[in-house]
């Protein structure tokens, strides 16, 4: 099975919630299993044994199964990075709602800095916010991509947003005055009046208890008015608040918000490489230096080249998690460097950029991976799309020309051709056998790729039989109508996918000379097993007026979840903005960068990927120009 197939599920969704591009902690969250009702008999402090008949105790529900408590407090300083990281990009640097992302949302964020959201909300539900996202207003999970001691921490930075240190340092007064007599001066329930009231107080530093309450519980409580809280009329709501935050505050180690790392400055130098043999790099050549935070492109900085083909950008500001990459233009071809970012220590990063000559010989251009997606919409067609990744084996940019263009032979009688990102009679051509393109793959692994769908008439049989124009390593085909059966030479059936409750045949051709077709035969009455969904549409959602635009957002999905290859396939409807496709493609970068860092990923599919994702990215950029 190829190592695409063999990538966990879990592991490539990191890929997956890629696609909602933006983070938003907007809307409520089913509280996880075992969170029940939570009472708020809270006692706080007293100093005289009750007069009448205690109030419950409020004790810990039952721990959800999949949810580690924190061993020891979260602290709230250690989750301003990450904040800044994978957050304030939708929910701004100081959690107002006014990240530069967030007018492409659904709605806007809510102000984190608004009392009565974080009020309102335990740090277990922040806590499960952050794990399973909020797709509906596009927030993604980061239950795979931080660890979840990073999300108690990044819970714990949010509940400080709406706590300024002087309300705290208010009730931290008023605790020690009024609570402490029995809640202790800790908070752990040993105060020196706490044996005579003759039941045992709550430790407010068991975490077990107190991920669990949300601001309002313990506000109500103090206000509460009972013989252990006589605080109704003798404390105003503002002091009733601020002890609130005074016990909440012995959960999580308590930082001002004000306190979370600032943009620091980095320099950023390297050198450009000619990797032709005898290629020199021409002096003054133009860089463009491009900074980027997860989704959004910040700033670009240009020089030129030093004689020596060395660069130097000097000092840049960045925070943490922010990226860089280094790109130009040369002879009429983008190219970019490796995406990079600074470490804790803010150690200069030196950035190596590749450049080639050209050639329109495309001796050296293989396809390392074809990827075919098969979607019955009706029972008389079949809507087919061909993912190509190409290798460039020498060390030469392939540079097509209008007399030598990237070739493509089709099956006979396919219909409704589109190609992505490209313009028929501009980008490519029809020919007798299918078409040419005007495409760019440049040396190394996965230095181009290109996505195609057509349609192909279907009346309960088909013989499909397509041409390879170039050496193809191997196939993987995708079959989304379980009720056709597929067979063919040298296809190897490896059995069936699900991905979201929809099940595909998956099948593998190994490789193909230059000249060699494939072939197999499609047979069975469609929709009779067909996977698509209850609600309507299509498995790989498209719909009966598919162009390539309908199958690549279709498509980019499930192959995220089942080949690993559509962490940059395409997000959103073509054509998009450049600067929108730009950030898109850098947010790919940056998340199969950490699918990568985690382990879930094989370092030659890897490899191969970041090439595709950086070939796309060049040429976006040059387009945008």
């Amino acid at each position: 099975m190829p190592m695409h197939l063999r990538r966990p599920l879990a592991a490539l969704f990191v890929a997956a919630a890629a696609l909602l591009s933006a983070c938003s902690l907007a809307g409520d969250v089913t509280p996880p299993p075992g969170q029940g009702t939570v009472s708020t008999s809270l006692p706080v402090g007293a100093t005289v044994p009750p007069q009448t008949p205690a109030a419950p105790t409020l004790e810990p529900t039952t721990r959800p199964a999949d949810v580690g408590y924190p061993a020891a407090a979260p602290a709230a300083r250690d989750g301003g990075p990450l904040f800044l990281e994978h957050c304030a990009s939708c929910h701004g640097a100081g959690g107002q709602g006014d990240g530069e992302m967030s007018a492409q949302l659904p709605a806007p964020p809510p102000n984190l800095t608004d009392p009565a959201f974080t009020h309102s909300r335990s740090p277990l539900s922040l806590f499960t916010a952050i794990t399973q996202g909020n797709l509906d207003a596009l927030m993604p999970p980061f239950g795979d991509s931080l660890t979840e001691a990073q999300r108690w921490r990044l819970a714990a930075y949010v509940t400080t947003l709406s706590t300024p240190p002087e309300q705290l340092a208010l009730g931290q007064t008023i605790y020690a005055a009024q609570c402490a007599a029995c809640h202790g001066a800790t908070g752990q329930g040993d105060g020196p009046n706490a044996a005579a009231l003759g039941r045992p107080m709550p430790n407010f530093t068991d975490q077990a208890v107190m991920v669990l309450r949300t601001g309002d519980d313990l506000r109500a409580v103090i206000a509460g008015g009972d013989a252990l809280h006589p605080f109704a009329e003798a404390l105003s709501a503002d002091e009733q608040w601020a002890v609130a935050a005074a016990v909440r505050a012995f959960g999580y180690v308590y930082a001002a918000p004000s306190s979370a790392p600032a943009e620091r400055t980095g320099r950023v130098s390297g050198t450009v490489v000619n990797g032709t043999a005898g290629g020199t790099v021409p002096a003054g050549l133009e860089l463009n230096l491009h900074s980027f935070d997860t989704t959004s492109l910040i700033d670009t900085f240009t020089t030129t080249v030093r004689t020596d083909g060395t660069f130097d950008f000097g000092a840049v500001a960045y925070a943490p998690g922010r990226q860089f990459l280094v790109s130009t233009v040369y002879d009429e071809v983008t190219y970019g460097s490796e995406v990079a970012s600074f470490d804790a220590a803010g150690a200069p990063l030196a950035l190596t950029l590749p450049i080639y000559e050209k050639t329109s010989d495309p001796a050296a251009i293989r396809v390392s991976q074809m990827h075919m997606f098969l979607e019955f919409q009706t029972a008389t067609a079949v809507t087919i799309g061909e993912l190509f990744i190409f290798s460039n084996s020498g060390d030469r940019t392939y540079a097509a020309s209008g007399a030598d263009l990237l070739q493509f032979n089709l099956p006979a009688g396919a219909t409704d051709l589109n190609v992505q990102n490209a313009v028929l009679d501009q980008d490519y051509f029809r020919n007798a056998d299918g078409f040419g393109a005007l495409w760019q793959i440049s040396p190394g692994e996965g230095g181009g790729q290109l996505l195609v769908s057509y349609r192909l008439p279907y009346d309960g049989g088909l013989n499909f039989s397509q041409v390879m124009h170039y050496p193809v390593a191997g196939v993987n085909v995708l079959l989304s109508d379980l009720g056709v059966k597929l067979d063919g030479p040298n296809v190897l059936y490896l059995g069936p996918e699900t991905f979201q409750g929809q099940t595909f045949q998956n099948f593998n051709r190994a490789g193909l000379s230059a000249g060699e077709s494939l072939t197999f035969d499609l047979s069975g009455t469609a929709g009779t097993g067909t996977t698509t969904p209850a609600s309507g549409g299509s498995a790989l959602g498209l719909t009966t007026t598919t162009t390539t635009t309908g199958l690549a957002v279709g498509i980019g999905a499930v192959a995220v979840a089942l080949l690993g290859i559509g962490v940059w396939l395409y997000r959103r409807p073509q054509p998009v903005d450049p600067s929108v496709r730009r950030e898109e493609l850098l947010q790919a970068l940056a998340e199969l960068d950490a699918v990568y860092a985690a382990g879930d990923v094989a370092q030659a599919d890897y490899l191969a990927d970041r090439a595709a994702l950086k070939a796309e990215l060049q040429a976006v950029w040059k387009a945008g120009r």
